[in-house]
């Protein structure tokens, strides 16, 4: 049986969408002052509560480990 062909579905999905990943805020951002919230200076905020107690971060983030996932990822291919 042929290994599957991930690379070339891989390239007509991302031909079909105009990419795979995406990423959807999780608040309106409508103005400046939205933006303002929900990134720099806002961003700051919550990293600073970490670094203070690091145990607040699963309650201040998604905590979500993103770069072992897409190692593993990237080194299967």
């Amino acid at each position: 049986m042929p290994a599957p062909d991930y690379a070339g579905r891989s390239l007509i999905i991302h031909e079909q969408l105009r990419g795979k990943i995406g990423i959807n805020n999780k608040m309106p951002v409508k103005t400046r002052d939205d933006l303002s919230v929900a990134y720099t200076p806002g961003v700051a905020r919550p990293c600073e509560v970490i670094a203070k107690d690091p145990s607040r971060a699963k309650r201040n983030s998604s905590f979500l480990p993103i770069a072992p996932i897409a190692r593993e990822v990237f080194m299967m291919s």
